[in-house]
């Protein structure tokens, strides 16, 4: 399959919008230290995750990108802070190689991975340098849809701006739409007390 048709190069730059299904690298998680929640002062710690992909909804995405850079002066600050949005959604990405360790040996699983037939994973295929806004290149990655995490969205463009995660691709339609209905249809899945029987 051409690679062309899964992935396009990020824009480049910390102020531009970010988008749904862009995956960024270096992306660091604060974490306030549970053992310091009931004294003073808080202790933090950082988590970095070599790659992470955006869920956050276009949509909200631009309207936030757009309240926060708008010079229109008849706007009010209400508004604004209305349209924008608290946290953007992550969901941690791992090469390939790094998420089939996580699967047992000789089990079905890893070969429904690699065509998209388990739910709670997702898999993609290598991304050219071309396509890469680093032009590095990226190996296979996997994606599990129960690794997914938040982060204030001024501090996700303030890393960005200062160059400490950086933009590399972003999925094209209709794979991004494929992976965020497969993101939807995990979370939404239903538990259920027993299966059903076939006598």
């Amino acid at each position: 399959m051409d690679a062309t048709a899964i992935f396009e190069k990020s824009a480049m730059g910390g102020d531009r919008c970010l988008r749904q299904g862009e995956i960024l690298s270096n992306v660091v998680q604060v974490h306030i230290e549970q053992s310091s929640l009931e004294t003073r002062p808080l202790l933090l710690s950082e988590k970095t995750h070599p790659y992470a992909v955006i869920l956050s909804q276009w949509c909200d995405l631009d309207s936030d990108h757009r309240a926060r850079n708008s010079s229109d002066a008849s706007e009010n600050e209400g508004s604004k802070s209305r349209n924008q949005i608290p946290t953007v959604l992550f969901c941690e990405v791992h090469t390939a190689s790094e998420l089939k360790t996580a699967v047992p040996k000789g089990s079905e699983i890893w070969r429904r991975i690699q065509q998209n037939n388990d739910e709670r994973y997702h898999f993609l295929e290598r991304v050219a340098p071309e396509l890469d806004a680093e032009g590095l290149g990226l190996e296979e990655m996997g994606i599990d849809f129960k690794r997914f995490f938040a982060i204030p969205t001024d501090e996700v463009y303030h890393r960005l701006k200062v160059g400490q995660a950086r933009r590399r691709c972003c999925l094209a339609s209709p794979y991004l739409e494929h992976f965020c209905r497969r993101f939807a249809n995990h979370l939404s899945r239903i538990a259920l007390p027993v299966p059903h029987v076939s006598c």
